[in-house]
This record gives C-alpha cells, sequence and structure tokens, in this order.
C-alpha cells in the first residue's frame, strides 16, 4: 500500500477553529448530572451511573439525523434520544413527559458552560494573534452559548449548521456564502468590519 503523503500546516499558521459541543463546552455540570436533576423533578430518582451507562448505550443505537440544519428534525430526534435514555433505565412511567422537560432544559443556552480550559486556551490563542472561529453541527443558539459564557468577542468567525443550512461533514459549511460571513468583533474603531473567512 502506498504511504499518503504527510500534510504540513501553513507556515504560519494563522487561523484556529473549534467544534463547540464536547470540544468548548457542555451542559453543566455534566449531561448525566443535568438529566439526573431533570429527572428528580419529574419525581423519578436514578443513579448516576446508571444514566450514563444508559447514555452510552443510546449514543451507540442512534440513528443520528442526515440533515443536522433544520431545527425541527433536531428537537424530534433529541426527544426520542432521551426516550431511548430512558428505555435504557428501571423506568416505566411516561417517558414522554421527562423527554419533554429534558429537552426544555438541554435546549436553553443558560445550561451550558465552558470546561475550565477553554476560555485559557482561547485566550492564550488570541493573544498571540491567532485569528479564532468555531465550526459545529449546532441549534442556532449555540450563539447564545457564546455570548453568555463571555467568548463570542474571541471568535473572529462562527459558522452554526441551524444557521446556514449546511452541515459537516458537508464541505460547504467549511466555504460559506458571502451573506452569510460572520464578521470580527475586533475590528478597529472607525473601519469597517471584513470576513474572517476571507482573511483565513
Amino acid at each position: 500500500m502506498t504511504a499518503r503523503p504527510a500534510r504540513t500546516l501553513p507556515q504560519p499558521v494563522t487561523c484556529v477553529f473549534f467544534d463547540a459541543g464536547d470540544t468548548l463546552l457542555a451542559p453543566w455540570p455534566s449531561f448525566h448530572a443535568r438529566f439526573q436533576t431533570v429527572a428528580m423533578e419529574q419525581g423519578v430518582s436514578f443513579e448516576l451511573a446508571a444514566i450514563e451507562a444508559a447514555w452510552v448505550t443510546a449514543i451507540r443505537e442512534a440513528l443520528w439525523p442526515v440533515d443536522w440544519t433544520d431545527p425541527a428534525t433536531q428537537r424530534e430526534f433529541w426527544k426520542g434520544f432521551y426516550v431511548e435514555v430512558l428505555r435504557h433505565l428501571p423506568f416505566d412511567g411516561d417517558s414522554r413527559a421527562i423527554a419533554e422537560a429534558a429537552y426544555d432544559v438541554f435546549a436553553d443556552p443558560a445550561t451550558y458552560k465552558l470546561f475550565d480550559d477553554s476560555r485559557p486556551a482561547l485566550e492564550a490563542l488570541a493573544a498571540r494573534g491567532l485569528k479564532l472561529g468555531v465550526i459545529s453541527n449546532f441549534e442556532p443558539w449555540l450563539q447564545d452559548v457564546l455570548t453568555l459564557q463571555g467568548v463570542d468577542h474571541l471568535f473572529a468567525a462562527v459558522a452554526i449548521s441551524g444557521v446556514l443550512g449546511v452541515a459537516k461533514p458537508d464541505p460547504e459549511i467549511f466555504h460559506p456564502p458571502p451573506s452569510t460571513w460572520a464578521t470580527s468583533r475586533r475590528s478597529t474603531p472607525g473601519r469597517p468590519r471584513r470576513s474572517a473567512w476571507r482573511r483565513c
């Protein structure tokens, strides 16, 4: 088998793009702990270890949607996913009620927090003059999460599948049309802002 030629990074590196979920941020204090709290609020108690195991099984068995750009598709997928988590737990009650409550919580931008090392890493990269961006298969409210966490100003470009109508691995999300370009919030006062996509 012929070896593939090694890829070389451009020198110097000028831009760094990140995914969002489970890379920069996640529900706080964790998916499992928040799901446990939702269930308790619905009058049901589960051991955290049981939720973690059910979550892993549900992820392994999930039929992930092909279209990750439509909010309705995302909503139905996640509600069904939470029902599947409950199916792998000792529970025979109204799974739809808990799934609805779980969706409301996990669709709330205030539920999410940056990982402890995310902000220092982003600030360190920005301090070195690198342009930062986010490219993520996520609901449109990801931008609200970044704003609530106080890091939106660090990103010169943000591409969200739920906003652009195109999702990874489709290459179009890496080359959005000019009408959807995110612009830098760190532009010089009095000067027009230019697209970070164009500059990267």
